[in-house]
């Protein structure tokens, strides 16, 4: 448990912070559907109504369409597709740490 303001910052300087360049399919093509459906098997029943991970997302991973790893999850990837992606996300990410240094820097 975390209160309110905790959460706020997790996720503004998490994953949040991914979502200018990053979408929700992106990222779990990123990080792998197997991993994605995992999290959803452990976490959507006390996030959602829903009562367990979505059907589609179980055929994927049962497909062995698991994102980047696989050139196969919710879209195609090639090799250089996915390199560019994390690239740009890479770039994006220490951009924003910079960012966030010269804000508190110029505080002190």
């Amino acid at each position: 448990m975390c209160d309110a303001r905790t959460l706020d910052t997790v996720v503004k300087e998490g994953f949040g912070a991914r979502l200018a360049v990053l979408g929700p399919l992106e990222q779990s093509d990123l990080v792998g559907l197997n991993l994605t459906l995992d999290i959803h098997r452990v976490l959507i029943k006390d996030l959602d109504r829903t009562p367990g991970p979505h059907p589609y997302l179980e055929a994927k991973v049962a497909a062995g369409e698991l994102g980047m790893s696989t050139g196969q999850g919710f879209s195609k990837w090639t090799p250089a597709e996915a390199a560019e992606l994390r690239n740009r996300l890479n770039q994006y990410l220490v951009a924003s740490a910079r960012e966030r240094v010269a804000r508190q820097n110029k505080k002190v």
